[in-house]
């Protein structure tokens, strides 16, 4: 490449100009950026090796999602009220908006279960609204982001297990977890837990025996966790 632009400022240039067009996902203008750069030189992505297909490919199936989704979150945000209304009536939904509401559903509820921080205010309201409006939910794909996020949870907090905070966001997917009809491998979380119940839980109990109101609250925390998870404290 540094053969064919006109120096070092140009060769420059150049990648910002396509590298601009190309992060905006506009596709036209990288294109012609390039015929304009190469002349009659002109490459595919069948020019590049096969993991380069594919990064290239996830980023530019990556914004079309991302349209996708805004269009279709806009379209059915529009058409809830009459969607819930239909079905309090038991009225079938229309094809074309039975789609939409799965689609909508189902991708924002993979999304917000595979956050590292849960929002589960907002997760009970999309799984409310779900069943109200009659949405079948992808049970297997809820159920993996589900148990990611616990086991990423898990992870984060057998670091520093004396952080009261993150043993309540961990108990509270837990419990979340236990309360949804998904099926999650909870093998990873519960091999985690029961070393922190050997290495960790004599040393808090103890000062909770003691009056401790900290370490009180961290071992009901611990206990309700393990409960959630379906373990014998």
């Amino acid at each position: 490449l540094l053969d064919l632009a006109q120096g070092d400022e140009e060769y420059v240039q150049m990648c910002q100009e396509v590298m601009g067009a190309f992060s905006r996902a506009d596709m036209p203008e990288a294109l012609r950026l390039l015929d304009k750069h190469f002349l009659e030189l002109t490459y595919s992505l069948r020019s590049l090796f096969r993991d380069e297909q594919r990064r290239v490919l996830d980023v530019i199936v990556g914004s079309a999602m991302t349209d996708a989704e805004g269009l279709s979150a806009r379209l059915y945000e529009a058409h809830s009220p009459l969607l819930r209304y239909l079905a309090t009536l038991d009225f079938p939904l229309p094809p074309a908006l039975q789609r939409l509401a799965d689609f909508v559903l189902n991708t924002t509820l993979r999304r917000e279960l595979g956050r590292r921080e849960l929002d589960f205010s907002r997760i009970r309201t999309l799984l409310e609204e779900a069943q109200g409006v009659g949405i079948e939910l992808d049970r297997l794909g809820m159920g993996y982001a589900l148990q990611q996020a616990m086991e990423g949870a898990m992870e984060q907090w057998v670091e520093r297990p004396e952080q009261l905070g993150r043993l309540r966001r961990l108990r509270r997917t837990a419990e979340l977890a236990r309360s949804l009809p998904f099926e999650l491998d909870l093998s990873v979380v519960q091999n985690y837990y029961f070393r922190t119940l050997e290495t960790e839980l004599p040393h808090f109990s103890e000062q909770a025996d003691r009056g401790d109101p900290v370490a009180v609250e961290w071992r009901d925390n611990f206990r309700a966790l393990g409960t959630a998870l379906g373990m014998r404290v």
